[in-house]
């Protein structure tokens, strides 16, 4: 049985799917509207406080705040591919400097469903003077209703900005919900 609990366990870290615990952190570090509950601004597509972006076409994928979606709270963003194009992104930057020297997590809780393509999962992005530094995602297929998918990746000495999200790579729908930055400790 323990045997069995451990491979479970094993399986779950080496997917990227964690448990609802947050980890043991120094610090939470603030996100804008991390639980999708401010509506979006007039005549914008994306939730406050993020940016919502897509490949080419600009109706090729719809950004919704929906109510009663949430995982946590009363709303969750949901993105669903209309059009043939291959991504979409919901992203907030972050400043880098507070960041660097660090070993982060970011975690959102995610529903997938009917993707297509490479799947939908968080997604991170440290921008450093000569370009990208490190890119993380960790993609998957289906969930099993809500379930808090992490990254987690270093933020060098010379990172300028951290961006953070969700991406749906191909086609279907993904909504996330309580996004989380977490630096974590030693």
């Amino acid at each position: 049985m323990r045997r069995v609990a451990m491979l479970c366990l094993a399986t779950a870290l080496a997917s990227g799917v964690y448990a609802a615990e947050p980890v043991k952190t120094a610090r939470l570090v603030a996100l804008k509207n991390p639980g999708f509950e401010n509506a979006p601004r007039k005549d914008e597509r994306c939730a406050e406080g993020w940016g919502c972006t897509m490949h080419s076409n600009p109706d090729s994928f719809v950004f919704r705040v929906e109510s009663p979606e949430g995982a946590r709270g009363k709303q969750a963003l949901c993105v669903e591919r209309m059009l043939n194009e291959p991504w979409a992104l919901v992203t907030q930057a972050v400043q880098g400097g507070s960041l660097r020297g660090a070993s982060v997590r970011f975690s959102v809780a995610l529903r997938v469903d009917r993707a297509e393509g490479a799947g939908a999962g968080p997604w991170a992005l440290v921008h450093g003077p000569q370009g990208n530094l490190v890119h993380e995602e960790r993609l998957l297929k289906a969930t099993r209703g809500w379930e808090r998918v992490a990254v987690d990746f270093p933020v060098g000495p010379t990172a300028q900005l951290v961006e953070v999200g969700a991406t749906l790579q191909g086609g279907g729908r993904i909504c996330i919900d309580d996004a989380r930055l977490e630096v974590r400790t030693q």
